[in-house]
Protein backbone atom coordinates (compact mmCIF):
# COMPACT_ATOMS: atom_id res chain seq x y z
CA UNK A 1 0.00 0.00 0.00
CA UNK A 2 1.27 3.45 -0.93
CA UNK A 3 1.02 5.86 1.95
CA UNK A 4 1.00 9.66 1.68
CA UNK A 5 4.52 9.83 3.15
CA UNK A 6 5.82 7.41 0.46
CA UNK A 7 4.17 9.53 -2.22
CA UNK A 8 5.99 12.59 -0.85
CA UNK A 9 9.31 10.74 -0.84
CA UNK A 10 8.71 9.51 -4.39
CA UNK A 11 7.86 13.03 -5.56
CA UNK A 12 11.00 14.46 -3.92
CA UNK A 13 13.20 11.77 -5.50
CA UNK A 14 11.60 12.38 -8.89
CA UNK A 15 12.20 16.14 -8.60
CA UNK A 16 15.85 15.64 -7.58
CA UNK A 17 16.41 13.24 -10.48
CA UNK A 18 14.74 15.63 -12.94
CA UNK A 19 16.89 18.56 -11.80
CA UNK A 20 20.07 16.51 -12.01
CA UNK A 21 19.18 15.12 -15.42
CA UNK A 22 18.38 18.53 -16.89
CA UNK A 23 21.59 20.12 -15.58
CA UNK A 24 23.65 17.25 -17.02
CA UNK A 25 21.77 17.48 -20.32
CA UNK A 26 22.42 21.22 -20.43
CA UNK A 27 26.15 20.65 -19.94
CA UNK A 28 26.10 18.13 -22.78
CA UNK A 29 24.06 20.51 -24.96
CA UNK A 30 26.76 23.17 -24.64
CA UNK A 31 29.64 20.79 -25.27
CA UNK A 32 30.99 23.23 -27.91
CA UNK A 33 31.72 25.68 -25.05
CA UNK A 34 34.57 23.41 -23.93
CA UNK A 35 37.87 25.13 -24.41
CA UNK A 36 41.40 23.80 -23.94
CA UNK A 37 42.46 27.10 -22.45
CA UNK A 38 39.28 28.07 -20.63
CA UNK A 39 41.19 30.00 -17.95
CA UNK A 40 41.12 33.08 -20.20
CA UNK A 41 38.35 34.52 -22.35
CA UNK A 42 37.98 37.53 -24.62
CA UNK A 43 34.83 39.59 -23.97
CA UNK A 44 33.67 41.97 -26.68
CA UNK A 45 31.39 44.62 -25.17
CA UNK A 46 29.08 46.97 -27.04
CA UNK A 47 27.34 49.19 -24.49
CA UNK A 48 25.27 51.47 -26.74
CA UNK A 49 24.12 54.54 -24.82
CA UNK A 50 25.35 53.09 -21.52
CA UNK A 51 28.46 55.29 -21.26
CA UNK A 52 27.43 56.42 -17.78
CA UNK A 53 27.73 52.84 -16.50
CA UNK A 54 29.97 50.99 -18.99
CA UNK A 55 33.08 51.07 -16.75
CA UNK A 56 31.10 49.45 -13.92
CA UNK A 57 29.66 46.82 -16.30
CA UNK A 58 33.12 45.93 -17.64
CA UNK A 59 34.40 45.69 -14.07
CA UNK A 60 31.50 43.36 -13.21
CA UNK A 61 32.39 41.12 -16.17
CA UNK A 62 36.02 40.86 -15.11
CA UNK A 63 35.26 40.31 -11.40
CA UNK A 64 32.59 37.68 -12.07
CA UNK A 65 34.94 35.63 -14.22
CA UNK A 66 37.80 36.18 -11.77
CA UNK A 67 35.75 34.62 -8.95
CA UNK A 68 35.85 31.43 -11.03
CA UNK A 69 39.59 31.84 -11.62
CA UNK A 70 39.11 32.93 -15.24
CA UNK A 71 40.84 36.01 -16.65
CA UNK A 72 38.46 38.03 -18.80
CA UNK A 73 39.89 40.61 -21.19
CA UNK A 74 37.19 43.12 -22.07
CA UNK A 75 37.31 45.39 -25.08
CA UNK A 76 34.95 47.30 -27.33
CA UNK A 77 37.17 46.40 -30.28
CA UNK A 78 38.51 43.19 -31.75
CA UNK A 79 41.81 44.94 -32.55
CA UNK A 80 43.00 46.57 -29.36
CA UNK A 81 42.03 47.31 -25.81
CA UNK A 82 41.85 50.91 -24.62
CA UNK A 83 42.37 51.61 -20.93
CA UNK A 84 41.93 55.14 -19.59
CA UNK A 85 44.29 55.97 -16.73
CA UNK A 86 43.75 59.50 -15.40
CA UNK A 87 43.01 61.01 -18.84
CA UNK A 88 45.87 59.06 -20.46
CA UNK A 89 44.89 56.33 -22.88
CA UNK A 90 46.84 53.11 -23.06
CA UNK A 91 46.47 51.05 -26.23
CA UNK A 92 47.23 47.37 -25.88
CA UNK A 93 47.31 44.87 -28.70
CA UNK A 94 45.14 41.89 -27.85
CA UNK A 95 46.94 38.66 -27.13
CA UNK A 96 46.62 36.50 -30.25
CA UNK A 97 45.75 33.54 -28.02
CA UNK A 98 42.56 35.34 -26.94
CA UNK A 99 41.31 35.84 -30.49
CA UNK A 100 42.77 32.83 -32.28
CA UNK A 101 40.58 30.87 -34.65
CA UNK A 102 37.75 28.94 -32.94
CA UNK A 103 38.57 30.30 -29.47
CA UNK A 104 35.47 30.81 -27.32
CA UNK A 105 34.63 34.49 -26.95
CA UNK A 106 31.77 36.33 -25.28
CA UNK A 107 29.75 39.09 -26.96
CA UNK A 108 27.81 41.45 -24.70
CA UNK A 109 25.40 43.94 -26.23
CA UNK A 110 23.87 46.55 -23.96
CA UNK A 111 21.57 49.44 -24.71
CA UNK A 112 20.45 52.15 -22.30
CA UNK A 113 17.93 54.95 -22.85
CA UNK A 114 17.01 57.64 -20.31
CA UNK A 115 13.34 57.29 -19.33
CA UNK A 116 11.65 59.58 -16.77
CA UNK A 117 13.42 58.90 -13.45
CA UNK A 118 15.27 55.78 -14.59
CA UNK A 119 16.67 54.03 -17.63
CA UNK A 120 15.29 51.51 -20.08
CA UNK A 121 17.98 48.88 -20.50
CA UNK A 122 18.58 45.75 -22.52
CA UNK A 123 21.43 43.26 -22.28
CA UNK A 124 21.91 40.41 -24.72
CA UNK A 125 24.84 38.03 -24.13
CA UNK A 126 26.03 35.32 -26.52
CA UNK A 127 28.99 32.97 -26.61
CA UNK A 128 30.72 32.60 -29.92
CA UNK A 129 33.92 31.67 -31.67
CA UNK A 130 36.31 33.87 -33.57
CA UNK A 131 36.41 32.91 -37.24
CA UNK A 132 39.52 34.40 -38.84
CA UNK A 133 38.62 33.06 -42.29
CA UNK A 134 35.65 35.42 -42.44
CA UNK A 135 37.17 38.04 -40.10
CA UNK A 136 34.23 37.95 -37.73
CA UNK A 137 32.84 36.21 -34.72
CA UNK A 138 30.23 33.50 -35.12
CA UNK A 139 27.70 33.85 -32.29
CA UNK A 140 25.72 30.89 -30.99
CA UNK A 141 22.01 31.24 -30.23
CA UNK A 142 22.25 29.14 -27.06
CA UNK A 143 23.05 29.57 -24.29
CA UNK A 144 21.68 33.08 -24.57
CA UNK A 145 21.30 35.39 -21.62
CA UNK A 146 19.02 38.39 -22.07
CA UNK A 147 17.16 40.90 -19.95
CA UNK A 148 15.19 44.06 -20.60
CA UNK A 149 13.70 46.43 -18.07
CA UNK A 150 13.44 49.88 -16.54
CA UNK A 151 15.39 50.70 -13.40
CA UNK A 152 17.83 53.02 -11.64
CA UNK A 153 21.56 52.78 -12.19
CA UNK A 154 21.93 50.64 -9.05
CA UNK A 155 19.11 48.35 -10.24
CA UNK A 156 20.77 47.95 -13.64
CA UNK A 157 24.08 47.04 -11.98
CA UNK A 158 22.39 44.43 -9.78
CA UNK A 159 20.51 42.87 -12.71
CA UNK A 160 23.67 42.77 -14.82
CA UNK A 161 25.62 41.07 -11.98
CA UNK A 162 22.99 38.31 -11.79
CA UNK A 163 23.04 37.89 -15.56
CA UNK A 164 26.85 37.57 -15.55
CA UNK A 165 26.72 34.97 -12.76
CA UNK A 166 24.54 32.80 -15.02
CA UNK A 167 26.84 33.33 -18.00
CA UNK A 168 29.93 32.33 -16.02
CA UNK A 169 28.09 29.34 -14.54
CA UNK A 170 27.31 28.03 -18.05
CA UNK A 171 30.91 28.52 -19.15
CA UNK A 172 32.31 26.81 -16.05
CA UNK A 173 29.82 23.93 -16.26
CA UNK A 174 30.88 23.20 -19.83
CA UNK A 175 34.56 23.31 -18.87
CA UNK A 176 34.48 21.42 -15.58
CA UNK A 177 36.48 18.24 -15.53
CA UNK A 178 34.32 15.12 -15.62
CA UNK A 179 35.58 11.60 -15.02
Amino acid sequence: MITPSRIKILMILTAVFALHATSYAQVEEYEWLKSQNHESIFVFTDFNGCDFISDKLNETVEKTFLRSKIKATTSNSMTFKVTDKNTDSIYELLDDDLIRDNKIILHIFGKCIKYTSGFIYQFDIHFGVNNKKYSQAVLYSTPRHSVIGVDSIMGIEKTFRELMKNVVADYCAANQKRN
